[in-house]
């Protein structure tokens, strides 16, 4: 099923009419995701899961917030720092610098995920893809070391209302 039907699926269930403001968030969220990617090769299952699910998380907090603010920015900035990732080309020297990034990036995703109804699957697609793009990158448990200094953004303060997010 297409990202866009799947989105106003879930703009129903969340109790929203199909109507011009919803159409308006769907298109808003939609444009900021291919904003930050376009012109990046992505693979199937981190489309996808942008499009389907990440999606998500940025129309909950235009819902909450709008299109401005921390939240709203930094959903934003995690999916620019994936493309920037993604952008890189391999490199030997590079290797322990982008291993990383690739830590933080799946933890700032990780954090993410918990504010919306993400199926196991998809988030682990996602994930593999995301530490597959440099080979041989260890999948650690260890604290994400961060990007420029930003510490890994959504804390709790999206949790509050999560049990109210199933779709």
């Amino acid at each position: 099923m297409p990202a866009m039907h799947r989105m106003s699926d879930h703009l129903q269930s969340q109790g929203s009419k199909p109507d011009s403001d919803a159409r308006k968030a769907h298109t808003l969220v939609m444009n900021a995701i291919d904003a930050r990617t376009r012109g990046v090769r992505l693979h199937k299952d981190i489309k996808d899961f942008l499009l389907n699910y990440w999606s998500r998380l940025l129309l909950k907090i235009y819902k909450r917030d709008g299109a401005h603010g921390p939240a709203w920015d930094n959903a934003l900035q995690v999916v620019e720092d994936m493309a920037k990732y993604l952008s890189v080309p391999r490199a030997p020297g590079k290797r322990e610098k982008m291993e990383k990034i690739c830590r933080n990036l799946e933890q700032r995703f990780r954090n993410g995920v918990r504010v919306i109804a993400v199926p196991e699957s998809a988030k682990e697609n996602f994930f593999f893809r995301l530490a597959a793009h440099y080979e041989g990158f260890t999948r650690s448990s260890s604290q994400p070391v961060g990007m420029g200094g930003k510490a890994a953004p959504f804390g709790n303060e999206l949790l509050v209302d999560n049990q109210f997010d199933k779709g």
